[in-house]
């Protein structure tokens, strides 16, 4: 006897407004119609896609800045952006080995220049006790799965997870660097803690939290924290199947550099 044919789909219809597919289904027992959503690919730009977009500027010669989460989204950007203008970058990555590696040797291609990568967890001290006090600064990008929340009731494990990393890790790692000599820290907060959006209530207030954090080292301190309220970024993490509107995080990134450099 032969072989039953292998399975067939048929596009039937694409809808580009909503990225919509209609789609036909062939197989030895059972013939369907299937209805689906097409997520978008993220895909970061590269340190050779990016130096055409930033100015021809040495503005962080000779700087050592430590950017943790600097495996993916706004950290990776800023890493790629800041080594082009001069920096000896070193990121961290909790999960993503792999594309720390892509994005330190992306970076040693083009500019030139040294750049490290190594696991950190922010949540274990064990591990933040690792971390080496000779950078001139430090930027702050680590985070938690933003969107996504079911339902409407607050959910307090959610909101513990953002606290640990956006105040509690966050003021345990910034202390340590300040006691030890850093120069600057930049603390990305969100333009959500000025606005009433469902789903985000335990993403703001833990940016609410970290930013009276940042405000209490800068008094006791008297160090050098920016807080920076950021609008929605493109990134791996703000993808959806509606098309909404974001900033570009190469832009975001050449930003934050002028803002670490007071200009």
């Amino acid at each position: 006897t032969s072989s039953p044919p292998p399975p067939q789909y048929k596009l039937e219809n694409y809808d580009s407004r909503f990225n919509l597919l209609n789609i036909f289904y062939e197989g030895k027992n059972i013939n369907s119609k299937v209805t689906a959503f097409e997520r978008p690919c993220y895909i970061p730009k590269t340190c050779l896609e990016i130096k055409p977009m930033i100015p021809k500027l040495k503005i962080f010669e000779g700087k050592k800045i430590l950017v943790i989460g600097g495996s993916r989204g706004i950290g990776a950007a800023f890493a790629r952006v800041s080594s082009l203008l001069g920096a000896n970058i070193t990121i961290t990555y909790h999960t993503s080995k792999n594309e720390a590696k892509n994005v330190c040797k992306d970076i040693q291609k083009n500019s030139k220049l040294p750049a490290k990568s190594f696991a950190l967890d922010v949540n274990s001290r064990k591990s933040v006790e690792l971390i080496k006090n000779n950078y001139d600064y430090l930027c702050y990008f680590p985070s938690n799965k933003i969107f996504g929340k079911i339902g409407d009731r607050w959910d307090l494990k959610r909101f513990e997870g953002f606290y640990n990393i956006y105040c509690k890790a966050f003021e345990d790692i910034a202390q340590k660097f300040i006691k030890n000599g850093g120069n600057k820290i930049y603390y990305p907060s969100s333009v959500v803690v000025e606005q009433d959006i469902k789903g985000l209530e335990e993403y703001k207030l833990a940016k609410i939290i970290g930013e009276k954090i940042c405000e209490s080292l800068n008094q006791r301190f008297n160090s050098i924290i920016i807080i920076d309220r950021l609008d929605r970024v493109e990134t791996d993490q703000t993808l959806s199947v509606l098309k909404i509107p974001s900033v570009d995080a190469v832009q975001v990134a050449y930003n934050i550099s002028k803002k670490l450099c007071g200009s």
